[in-house]
């Protein structure tokens, strides 16, 4: 389970809440397959791991992006 909820910087207590924002996560350059995706979820912000892989591969993998930039080195 991937969990793309955050802290609520609004929110002023000792036990600090969890929501999901998905306006902040594009400006920290989530791609918007797994934001969607989440957003889609039954539990709101929650990815399951096994739909991980395949909502990267729809937006470019990262991990080819990885094995790319090793192999150039």
């Amino acid at each position: 389970m991937v969990d793309l909820r955050m802290f609520d910087p609004n929110y002023r207590s000792p036990e600090p809440r969890l929501v999901y924002r998905p306006e902040k996560l594009r400006e920290l350059g989530i791609p918007d397959a797994l934001i969607e995706a989440a957003a889609k979820s039954d539990s709101l912000g929650f990815l399951p791991f096994d739909d991980l892989p395949n909502q990267i591969d729809a937006t470019g993998s990262h991990a080819d992006q990885a094995t790319t930039e090793q192999s150039t080195k």
